[in-house]
């Protein structure tokens, strides 16, 4: 906290000897019977500043503001806009939009261009 205070640096990559990998521990479904592993995520830490607040996330959060403005950029681009239909399903309690995406294919005028297929992955 002591950076984002003074001047701001946000969340950030940091770190080392990070290792993710299975542990000795094993657990399993009653239904399914086979055994599974768990594993573990270490890695090392030192904060630049003594007695300071860190969070740590196991991957950067991605808020829904940073949703909205990825589906604004793309209802903005002109490539991409034929191939994505952006619908308000509803509303959540506290008003925020909740958007159904209907991604398709090119009309045949934009296939008979022979132009790559482009491709769009978004996980909330």
């Amino acid at each position: 906290e002591a950076k984002q205070s003074g001047g701001g640096m946000g969340w950030h990559r940091a770190g080392t000897n990070i290792s993710y990998r299975r542990n000795d521990y094993v657990y399993s479904k009653k239904k399914e019977g086979k055994p599974k592993s768990y594993y573990t995520l270490q890695f090392l830490f030192e904060p630049a500043h003594n007695r300071d607040t860190c969070y740590f996330a196991h991957c950067y959060p991605y808020t829904y503001s940073d949703l909205q403005l990825s589906l604004m950029e793309l209802e903005a681009d002109e490539q991409r806009k034929p191939l994505v239909t952006r619908t308000e399903l509803c509303r959540t309690l506290a008003g925020n939009r909740v958007d159904l995406l209907t991604i398709t294919q090119a009309s045949p005028e934009l296939r008979s261009q022979e132009q790559p297929k482009p491709s769009i992955l978004r996980s909330a």
